[in-house]
């Protein structure tokens, strides 16, 4: 029966695992499903995208208007809002991105990534002011 299958696959996992998770709604889980299907897409886009250029790219300089980063997740990619992206410190323009750093960069650091304490990101996205101020101050 349907009580027993479930009893035996709780058996199955280890003590610390039992029972965890059994408070999730069919629907919700569904949900889960289906965000994990878009995040794999987007996973794959930004894949697709990033072999279109060349494999040792490390940087990706993309200063035009309206240009977006390429995120490696939906789920996890911050949003682009004021709070996120504040406008410049020193002028007060708005921000916009102008390059990011791609995680293949991590290859050629020469870092062991089985440690515990290794360097991993999706992407890293730089804003600039929109208004190229100087640093000697005025817009």
């Amino acid at each position: 029966t349907k009580a027993t299958l479930a009893a035996a696959a709780d058996a199955a996992l280890p003590k610390e695992l039992r029972g965890k998770g059994a408070d999730v709604s069919a629907k919700h889980l569904r949900e889960l499903e289906k965000m994990q299907d878009k995040d794999q897409v987007q996973l794959s886009q930004f894949h697709l995208r990033l072999q279109r250029s060349d494999a040792e790219q490390v940087v990706r300089y993309c200063f035009e208007p309206g240009a977006k980063p390429l995120w490696p997740s939906i789920t996890h990619a911050p949003a682009h809002s004021p709070r996120s992206v504040p406008p410049c410190q020193r002028c007060g323009a708005a921000r916009q991105f102008e390059f990011q750093v791609l995680p293949q960069i991590i290859n050629h650091l020469g870092v062991d990534s089985e440690l515990a304490s290794a360097v991993d990101f999706g992407s890293i996205a730089v804003y600039t002011c929109s208004a190229s101020c100087s640093l000697g101050g005025g817009g």
